[in-house]
């Protein structure tokens, strides 16, 4: 043993002084002898420590091991307590994994619980901390709140969603037919659809904490008990987790011109169109034409098409897209011509797109600071998309022209973003009677529902507008539901023709309407509350007399 001891030390003495020597490092003439003297020295103080601490016998490492013959066996340690079963109610949650730092949770949204619902709203949260917090939100709102994810982006992270009140719950809105249920209207809000344009984020994360968890304040429990809202905060979040972050999503797509549809009344631009020159100043002849050939397209991105199924499942009577980079409410149309050129292009609709803006902008205090102070070019700080700067294949054209439905483009502060501190969690405040009142608007206009006279069953219909001249038909939903929106004190009339999904062979006699808002423009703006802004209606078909 010994012998093997001082080997080891002879052969590691070596070793140092060949690396040492490899180094550059000077030794002395004698190195080999001081090494041989310090292994010998080793030696000799492990030969007096074997002497002094001789091992035990085998026999006497035996009996250290082996039990004693007749004691008795070491009792099992009791089985852990199980936590009593709680009613449902008052069982506690179980805790929310962390999302996995280099990738989204790839599990559906688990429940949390309720201290995991904060953020510190002076600087921006993360994608991870997403989850966390709205599923705490969801489990602190008692069943009011849902979280779902509406598909993934091209990194593979979530799309998360917020559903904020009982879709399946009716309200009753017809004095005239107190006991018709009527379907509650969706309104959505989306953020953050530029990766770069982030500060709104934090806007849209406090709506959803207050929606969910106040139990107080008269005008959110009026609003949930008639509507249910939905919002996804976050739409672009490869390119919010970027680093530095990016407009553009992982695959280099704007998703603001990635919607452009056959539903569109012009086509797409050519490669052609979009390489022409101006040849005076050597620049692109149409410049949205040629920046929607290089990063647009007709749903490419995979987040463009979740967010497209989940808004024509919702079909929202109301909804918003938010952003930064100017102080402004836009609204459709956003392009009226295949080279995207700036000019003006009201939609069929008009004014109902401009009403909405309107809403938001003069709810808003610091657009209404900006226009009475002179501070902006925009009337109202509300415009016409086409009118500031032309987009091809924009969310909002998709949603008027795809889906008939209403969509207002919100920039909510003149930078892209804002630094951490109190700009940024002092940004809701400004913005909450606005979000509120243009909520609000989902329930603007007329809603009907339609049966058979003599079998109460929920019927179909085709229906057609006489006036306003152009203006959408009203929406036929499932339940024999229908609806639009209205222009307050303007007068809309037409004619419904029921039909009988389940007996196409069944006739009925054609049903006429009328309706008008009884509210003023600037009533309907600036009030508050659901009062007045519904027209209901319950109409009975009858069958059609037959001719002689």
């Amino acid at each position: 043993m010994m012998c093997l001891l001082r080997c080891a030390l002879l052969l590691l003495g070596f070793a140092c002084a060949n690396a040492a020597l490899r180094e550059g490092v000077t030794l002395p003439d004698n190195w080999l002898e001081l090494i041989q003297q310090r292994a010998a020295s080793l030696e000799r103080e492990a030969r007096a420590a074997e002497l002094s601490n001789p091992p035990p016998s085998p026999r006497a490492l035996w009996g250290r091991l082996r039990p004693p013959p007749h004691s008795p066996p070491s009792p099992r340690p009791p089985p852990p307590a199980r936590s009593p079963r709680l009613p449902p109610r008052a069982r506690p949650p179980p805790r929310v994994p962390k999302p996995p730092p280099h990738g989204p949770p790839q599990q559906p949204p688990p429940r949390a619980t309720t201290n995991t619902a904060s953020l510190n709203f002076s600087s921006l949260p993360t994608h991870e901390q997403l989850l966390p917090f709205l599923a705490g939100l969801a489990v602190a709102s008692g069943g009011r709140c849902k979280v779902t994810s509406v598909g993934k982006s091209v990194l593979g992270r979530d799309l998360w969603a917020v559903s904020i009140g009982n879709a399946s719950a009716p309200h009753f809105p017809d004095p005239l037919n107190p006991a018709v249920p009527f379907p509650r209207p969706n309104a959505a809000l989306i953020g953050v659809m530029h990766g770069d344009e982030t500060a709104h984020i934090t806007v849209l994360l406090q709506l959803v904490r207050e929606l969910c968890t106040d139990t107080r304040d008269e005008r959110i429990q009026e609003l949930l008990g008639a509507t249910v809202v939905h919002v996804l905060p976050l739409m672009n979040p490869d390119g919010y987790s970027a680093s530095p972050r990016t407009r553009l999503n992982a695959d280099g797509v704007d998703l603001n011109r990635d919607f452009f549809s056959g539903d569109f009344p012009f086509r797409m631009p050519t490669s052609r169109e979009a390489s022409a020159r101006n040849p005076r100043y050597n620049i692109p002849s149409y410049p949205e034409a040629a920046y929607f050939v290089l990063r647009g397209g007709s749903m490419r991105a995979p987040e463009s098409r979740a967010v497209a199924a989940w808004l024509s499942g919702l079909r929202p009577t109301v909804s918003a897209n938010f952003h930064g980079g100017a102080l402004v409410a836009s609204h459709a149309l956003d392009a009226c011509d295949t080279k995207g050129q700036v000019a003006p292009c009201p939609s069929p609709e008009a004014p109902m797109p401009s009403f909405l803006a309107n809403v938001y902008a003069r709810n808003q205090a610091q657009m209404v600071a900006a226009w009475e102070n002179g501070e902006t070019t925009f009337d109202n700080c509300t415009t016409e998309g086409a009118s500031w700067y032309a987009a091809l294949g924009a969310l909002g054209d998709w949603m008027h022209w795809a889906q008939r439905l209403h969509m207002v483009t919100m920039e909510l502060h003149e930078e892209r973003s804002l630094p951490d501190g109190p700009a940024l969690s002092g940004l809701y405040a400004p913005n909450r009677p606005a979000l509120l009142r243009f909520l609000e608007m989902a329930h603007l206009g007329f809603r009907a529902r339609l049966f058979d006279a003599g079998s109460g069953r929920p019927l179909g219909a085709t229906t057609a507008m006489d006036e306003p001249d152009g203006a959408w038909a009203p929406t036929m939903e499932a339940s024999g539901l229908l609806w639009r929106s209205a222009v307050p004190n303007v007068p809309y009339s037409g004619t419904i023709v029921p039909y009988d999904p389940a007996n196409p062979a069944a006739r009925y006699a054609p049903i006429t309407f009328s309706y008008r808002v009884l509210l003023g423009w600037d009533e309907a703006v600036r009030r508050t509350g659901l009062l007045g802004l519904t027209v209901p209606r319950t109409f009975y078909a009858t069958a059609a007399k037959r001719k002689a």
